[in-house]
């Protein structure tokens, strides 16, 4: 378990009002008979009972315990009160007399703040594992090799819209200095959480499932190939998402994004010109800057297609091996899906070049 020093700034953001972006504005507007998937207010209501509800069988003969507190500090305790009180009115936790219960902690998040935790280290040793599969990151990836435009959704409190199975919400108590409580929606940190959900995203866009969206638990990522059919595909799921009751946070969506080259390097375009005289100005630099980024990041590589042929290229010098895998693309221009590069040994700088070369293929067939 990480150790840290709360900061006052984190404290203070924990305790601020969250700023929620009106969907109506960002929302493009082909999309607006589903502003209700967009809602906070949705998002926040208890969901109702369902055949997904979350069940937490445990080993034969084993039970929970009851936990020692976790010692927080005054502010702490601030951030504690406010989760405590914006979830029962939620209806989310309710007061428990259950027999075991959790320690609860507060974890930084990346961007500053804190994230209420409750500690089932616990329970989820004596959980018996779901093993339902979460996607690999690779195969979604190949998915995407003809896409040319992409729109992101992130379901708001993604685990929070399913429910506790009845009879089962005495197993997910929590002490607090104050009293204990036990969860009515599935919490985060409970070793089937994942799976759970993702059985139930998964089943909500089965038959679009690998066909123009893939889902990743909370997030859902939605490709096309061209503008006109990607509206459509976009309705679609947000049709799926309304029925299955799963709201999107809209302040972390992006909407028909596509790769913008040709406005990056206009004004370097328009510097090279004939009879324009060459001057080097701040929207070049900017324009220089942006595109010199552009190349040396992820944007540049094509998603790798296994229909298509692959073409290695390695080589190696007297320190270092490399190498580049690469397809053509529907336009016939040979682009980049892959590179890697391995420094080498105290014991294989000595190697004739030949070696060199040779140790190149094979780092080359290992990495791919």
């Amino acid at each position: 378990m990480e150790v840290f020093a709360v900061s006052l700034r984190d404290i203070e953001k924990a305790l601020e009002s969250k700023k929620h972006i009106d969907p109506a504005v960002k929302l493009p507007k082909e999309y607006h008979k589903f502003l209700d998937v967009f809602s906070r207010q949705e998002a926040d209501m208890l969901p109702v009972h369902r055949s997904y509800n979350y069940k937490i069988p445990l080993e034969d003969g084993k039970q929970p315990t009851f936990r020692a507190l976790y010692g927080m500090s005054q502010d702490e305790l601030k951030v504690l009160r406010k989760y405590l009180d914006d979830h029962l009115s939620k209806g989310f936790i309710r007061a428990s007399s259950s027999p075991a219960a959790a320690p609860v902690l507060f974890v930084r998040k990346p961007g500053g703040g804190l994230r209420f935790c409750v500690d089932y280290q616990g329970l989820n040793t004596i959980t018996v594992k779901n093993r339902y599969p979460l996607p690999l990151i690779k195969e979604t990836l190949d998915r995407l090799c003809n896409a040319v435009v992409y729109t992101k959704l992130d379901i708001i409190a993604a685990f929070n819209r399913l429910r506790i199975a009845k009879g089962e919400e005495w197993k997910t108590a929590f002490r607090t200095r104050y009293r204990l409580y036990e969860y009515l929606v599935m919490p985060f940190g409970l070793a089937n959480a994942p799976s759970s959900f993702q059985h139930y995203i998964n089943d909500t866009l089965r038959d679009y499932l690998d066909v123009f969206c893939t889902a990743y638990i909370d997030d859902i990522l939605i490709y096309s190939n061209s503008q006109e059919e990607h509206a459509v595909h976009v309705k679609k799921v947000l049709e799926r998402l309304q029925t299955a009751s799963l709201q999107v946070d809209i302040s972390k969506c992006e909407f028909n994004v596509t790769e913008a080259f040709s406005k990056v390097v206009a004004p370097l375009i328009a510097l090279v010109q004939k009879d324009v005289p060459f001057q080097w100005t701040e929207d070049c630099q900017k324009a220089f800057d942006l595109l010199k980024k552009r190349f040396t990041t992820a944007p540049i590589l094509a998603h790798f297609d296994p229909t298509k042929e692959i073409i290695v290229e390695i080589d190696a010098s007297d320190w270092v091996s490399a190498g580049i895998l690469s397809q053509y693309s529907i336009d016939n221009i040979l682009r980049p899906v892959a590179f890697f590069s391995k420094k080498h040994s105290a014991q294989e700088v000595n190697y004739e070049i030949y070696y060199k070369e040779l140790l190149a293929i094979i780092c080359a067939f290992e990495e791919w």
